[in-house]
């Protein structure tokens, strides 16, 4: 037999092998098959350096990863993972530039050394969650609200960063979502949310985790960055800007997934490696106290609870959207309201309700107003009691009258109070 002849059995053999187990067998051509992309890792990068302008000198530290199949994506988490380190620096050179900053800064001969340090908290197969901690040696930038960390996580898949709306279902953000998730990290801070002054002759107010309640107002969102750790989410909150006393700092509030895993989106469940919990289609509880019930408005977007016994009336208040509530029993009145802004500061829109309850034959035993807004209270003409406060914006207002009969005071103190603390007025920034 020749060797050709021979080739030829031999490539025959291999053929009807490779039928026989299942599928065509091809000879290979000698070419090595492509190596499969390099598992994604993270490795810390450090900038550092002196402004050339400026008497800054900088160390941020930023992480950022190799490997994957993808270039763009990955150019994409590396940009989003050192934008905090850039935002930081740019922060820093704009509040030293300031001219009375920069003479000070000089004056005391000093140069402004900035810090900021990075750490993983969960490297999950579908995302990536880090924290910075940025700090600051500076006589001149001394105040606590230079330092201060962030955390931030990034989609390892598409290179987005993953804010609230693609982190929390969307029944959470909203006035009650934000109400549920504040009570639930309560129990996890060292001291509770705080509490800020109101009116004179009532309770103070309770802040929350909900953006929408800062000064200026905004979406229902939690005003604090967080990122994922093995153990929860961890929420990096910064009190002051919640409203508490600057002297509050920050604090680091861990809310295990066992208390968590309900108001996130699947999706984000599946990233983390998390099991998807059984979800009702109720929402959020939306009050803490038995038998309240919450109203918010579905085109001014404030809210406020009402207590038991208060039946809703279809009366919408002139030039804007609200409804009455009523207690026959106890001869009370609730009403809400919300109005496109008409150019009228707070003590203009308070010296008009001053004059129209006087014309009346009433008297105003309270009255205050600010940038934010009024207050007054005192008795109708008629005798009864009323109560007024109205928050005002840019683009927008919201407000709440409550009126009652004097002999029934002692029964309406706490459902006064209550709804007085519990008023969110939505955000005024823009009309509606």
């Amino acid at each position: 037999m020749t060797a050709a002849v021979a080739g030829k059995i031999a490539i025959a053999v291999a053929i009807v092998g490779g039928l026989v187990a299942g599928g065509l067998f091809l000879i290979p051509r000698g070419d090595d098959p492509p190596a499969p992309p390099a598992p994604l890792s993270v490795a810390m990068q450090t900038m550092t350096g002196r402004d050339p302008a400026l008497p800054i000198s900088y160390d941020l530290q930023y992480p950022q990863v190799s490997g994957g199949a993808d270039a763009a994506v990955r150019q994409r988490v590396n940009d989003a993972l050192r934008a905090p380190a850039d935002k930081r620096l740019k922060s820093i050179k704009d509040g030293v530039a300031e001219p009375s900053t920069l003479e000070r800064v000089r004056q005391e001969g000093e140069t402004v050394a900035m810090r900021s340090s990075a750490r993983v908290l969960r490297q999950a197969p579908g995302l990536l969650s880090v924290r910075y901690d940025h700090d600051l040696d500076s006589a001149v930038l001394s105040h606590t609200t230079w330092r201060f960390p962030e955390a931030l996580s990034v989609d390892l898949a598409t290179g987005q960063v993953l804010g609230p709306r693609d982190v929390f279902r969307p029944e959470v953000l909203t006035a009650a979502g934000m109400r549920t998730l504040t009570q639930r990290l309560a129990p996890h801070t060292k001291n509770g949310f705080c509490t800020v002054p109101t009116v004179v002759g009532y309770p103070e107010r309770r802040v929350s985790i909900d953006a929408a309640e800062r000064p200026g107002g905004g979406d229902h969102v939690p005003a604090a960055t967080f990122g994922f750790t093995d153990a929860g989410a961890e929420f990096e909150v910064l009190w002051y800007d919640l409203g508490c006393a600057t002297a509050a700092g920050n604090e680091t509030v861990v809310l295990p997934y066992g208390e968590l895993a309900d108001l996130l989106q699947p999706k984000v469940l599946t990233m983390l490696g998390t099991p998807v919990p059984a979800v009702s289609s109720a929402p959020p509880p939306t009050s803490a106290r038995p038998g309240a019930g919450t109203y918010t408005n579905p085109r001014f977007g404030f809210t406020l609870p009402v207590p038991p016994g208060y039946t809703a009336s279809s009366w919408v208040p002139e030039n804007g959207e609200g409804t009455r509530f009523t207690n026959a029993d106890l001869g009370a009145t609730l009403t809400v309201w919300g109005t496109n802004s008409v150019g009228l500061r707070p003590a203009e829109k308070l010296a008009q309700v001053v004059a129209s309850v006087t014309g009346d034959g009433g008297r105003v035993t309270f009255r205050s107003a600010d940038e934010n807004g009024y207050t007054a209270s005192g008795y109708q003409g008629d005798g009864k009691i009323f109560y007024e406060h109205e928050a005002i914006g840019a683009g927008s207002a919201a407000g709440l009258r409550w009126v009652y009969a004097a002999e029934n005071k002692a029964a309406l103190d706490k459902p006064v109070t209550d709804t007085v603390e519990g008023f969110k007025p939505g955000d005024l920034s823009r009309p509606h």
